[in-house]
Protein backbone atom coordinates (compact mmCIF):
# COMPACT_ATOMS: atom_id res chain seq x y z
CA UNK A 1 0.00 0.00 0.00
CA UNK A 2 2.96 2.59 1.13
CA UNK A 3 6.34 2.22 0.12
CA UNK A 4 9.02 5.33 1.31
CA UNK A 5 12.56 5.09 -0.07
CA UNK A 6 15.57 6.32 1.14
CA UNK A 7 15.77 9.30 -0.77
CA UNK A 8 12.38 10.80 1.70
CA UNK A 9 13.83 13.76 4.26
CA UNK A 10 10.14 13.96 5.93
CA UNK A 11 9.36 10.48 6.47
CA UNK A 12 6.06 9.91 6.67
CA UNK A 13 2.26 10.49 8.94
CA UNK A 14 -0.22 7.69 8.93
CA UNK A 15 -3.08 8.87 11.12
CA UNK A 16 -6.36 6.93 11.81
CA UNK A 17 -6.23 4.32 8.76
CA UNK A 18 -7.09 0.87 8.29
CA UNK A 19 -4.59 -1.38 6.24
CA UNK A 20 -6.27 -4.37 5.22
CA UNK A 21 -5.00 -7.67 3.11
CA UNK A 22 -2.39 -5.46 1.59
CA UNK A 23 0.69 -7.81 0.46
CA UNK A 24 4.30 -7.20 -0.42
CA UNK A 25 7.89 -8.49 0.09
CA UNK A 26 9.11 -5.35 1.80
CA UNK A 27 5.92 -4.71 4.40
CA UNK A 28 2.69 -6.28 3.67
CA UNK A 29 1.23 -2.54 4.18
CA UNK A 30 3.98 0.05 4.55
CA UNK A 31 7.45 0.01 3.42
CA UNK A 32 9.59 2.51 5.01
CA UNK A 33 13.46 3.55 3.93
CA UNK A 34 13.52 7.16 5.22
CA UNK A 35 15.93 9.22 6.77
CA UNK A 36 13.46 11.40 8.55
CA UNK A 37 11.21 10.80 11.17
CA UNK A 38 8.23 8.55 10.37
CA UNK A 39 4.68 8.07 12.40
CA UNK A 40 1.65 5.82 12.58
CA UNK A 41 -0.98 6.57 15.07
CA UNK A 42 -4.45 5.61 15.89
CA UNK A 43 -3.94 2.61 12.30
CA UNK A 44 -5.35 -0.64 12.38
CA UNK A 45 -3.32 -3.30 10.29
CA UNK A 46 -5.23 -6.40 9.73
CA UNK A 47 -4.54 -9.64 7.41
CA UNK A 48 -1.78 -8.00 5.44
CA UNK A 49 1.51 -10.30 4.19
CA UNK A 50 5.21 -9.93 4.02
CA UNK A 51 5.26 -12.70 1.11
CA UNK A 52 7.24 -15.26 0.48
CA UNK A 53 9.91 -17.14 2.61
CA UNK A 54 11.97 -13.98 3.08
CA UNK A 55 9.00 -11.32 3.59
CA UNK A 56 9.84 -8.56 6.06
CA UNK A 57 7.04 -7.42 8.27
CA UNK A 58 3.67 -8.31 7.82
CA UNK A 59 2.10 -4.73 8.46
CA UNK A 60 5.13 -2.32 8.69
CA UNK A 61 8.89 -3.51 7.52
CA UNK A 62 11.40 -0.44 8.35
CA UNK A 63 15.04 0.13 7.97
CA UNK A 64 17.19 3.20 8.07
CA UNK A 65 18.65 5.66 9.47
CA UNK A 66 15.45 7.49 10.89
CA UNK A 67 13.05 7.14 13.42
CA UNK A 68 9.24 5.44 13.64
CA UNK A 69 6.57 6.32 16.19
CA UNK A 70 3.84 4.18 16.71
CA UNK A 71 1.06 4.53 18.59
CA UNK A 72 -2.26 3.08 19.45
CA UNK A 73 -2.29 0.76 16.63
CA UNK A 74 -4.06 -2.42 16.51
CA UNK A 75 -1.93 -5.34 14.42
CA UNK A 76 -4.18 -8.56 13.88
CA UNK A 77 -3.44 -11.57 11.42
CA UNK A 78 -0.78 -10.41 10.06
CA UNK A 79 2.13 -12.71 8.49
CA UNK A 80 5.48 -12.37 7.43
CA UNK A 81 8.62 -14.82 7.77
CA UNK A 82 10.31 -12.18 9.80
CA UNK A 83 8.28 -10.27 11.88
CA UNK A 84 4.65 -10.85 11.44
CA UNK A 85 3.33 -7.42 12.43
CA UNK A 86 6.89 -5.62 12.09
CA UNK A 87 9.76 -5.81 11.17
CA UNK A 88 12.57 -2.87 11.67
CA UNK A 89 16.13 -2.92 11.05
CA UNK A 90 18.46 -0.35 11.91
CA UNK A 91 17.24 3.42 12.81
CA UNK A 92 14.97 3.84 16.13
CA UNK A 93 11.54 2.44 16.64
CA UNK A 94 9.79 3.58 19.49
CA UNK A 95 6.24 2.49 20.38
CA UNK A 96 4.68 4.99 23.01
CA UNK A 97 0.77 4.28 23.67
CA UNK A 98 -0.72 7.65 24.93
CA UNK A 99 -4.01 7.13 28.13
Amino acid sequence: AIYIDGNSQNGLIVTNCRMEGNSSYYGGAIWLNPNGSSQIISTVFIGNNGQNENGHGGAIGATGIGMVYISQCLFNDNTARHGGAIHYLNGTLRWWDEH
